[in-house]
């Protein structure tokens, strides 16, 4: 399921019930039990939370998602932050409790019941976000799911919005391949998303860790862009971290995405 699309959907749902949804007051109501760690632990979780600050031309976007397990398990299998969709990864991984009301900076972030032992939180802003949010969640809790009241300490990746496309990304020349050199412009990230598109939409995407330079070779290039001469395409950039903290004896992900798409580079071929 792809956030965007499902966006206006959810905004007109309300919370649902099942076994594990239903809502009482939670054993504890303040959820900083623990400092955080970067990066992903290793097994399962109980909460994994998503939000990611998005610019697609002239127009900015927030979109989030979450959700929440007991007991443990590997919630973040169940989305691919390339494209913001829900994957199908089987019953044992969905999230399966609700935590009432829940926010990130603020926006309120709606529940969505996918049948009687599955439940996720989603929400897509185009307009009314400013950049420059706090990473900030706060739910009402459950059970024992403490009521969350925290900021993500390590705070949104860092992407040099005026530099990403300057020499030597703002050219490619087809025949030489394309490495597209962006540690100098990208800070506080873990994994990074690069994807090369022509002007009819084909693309070719590559993921890589914050050590490595994302490169297309000659032949993936003369896929997309095939003929003679001056062309143009388009680069979407994408950066990741992750943060997990132990709360109340539950262990939580928390990832924080930064997307910049559209980014018009000129084809030489």
């Amino acid at each position: 399921m792809n956030i965007k699309l499902f966006a206006l959907t959810v905004l007109s749902l309300s919370l649902f019930s099942c076994k594990k949804t239903e809502i009482e007051a939670p054993s504890q109501t303040i959820a900083e039990s623990s400092n955080f760690s970067n990066g992903l632990p290793s097994g399962k979780i109980n909460g994994y939370l998503y939000a990611c600050d998005a610019n697609y031309g002239s127009f900015g976007y927030l979109s989030t998602y979450a959700t929440f397990g007991d007991p443990a398990r590997f919630l973040y299998a169940n989305f691919n932050h390339r494209d913001e969709r829900t994957v199908a990864t089987g019953t044992d991984n969905v999230g399966n409790v609700s935590v009432g009301s829940l926010q990130f900076s603020g926006y309120s972030v709606y529940s969505y019941n996918q049948g009687s032992n599955t439940l996720s939180y989603y929400y897509l802003n185009y307009a009314s976000y400013q950049n420059g949010l706090a990473a900030a969640w706060n739910s009402t809790g459950n059970k024992s799911f403490s009521a969350l009241n925290l900021s993500v300490a390590r705070g949104f990746p860092v992407l040099e919005d005026s530099l990403i496309l300057s020499v030597p990304n703002k050219s490619i020349n087809v025949p030489n391949g394309y490495t597209i050199g962006l540690n100098k412009f990208i800070s506080n990230y873990d994994s990074l998303y690069v994807r090369v598109s022509n002007s009819n939409g084909e693309g070719i995407e590559k993921m890589v860790n914050s050590s490595q330079s994302p490169s297309f070779s000659a032949d993936e290039l003369r896929t997309l862009f095939r003929g003679s001469g001056t062309n143009y395409g388009f680069v979407e950039v994408a950066a990741f971290n992750y943060s997990n903290k132990l709360i109340s004896g539950k262990r939580y992900v928390f990832e924080l995405g930064k997307r910049r798409e559209n980014l018009m580079v000129m084809v030489y071929q």
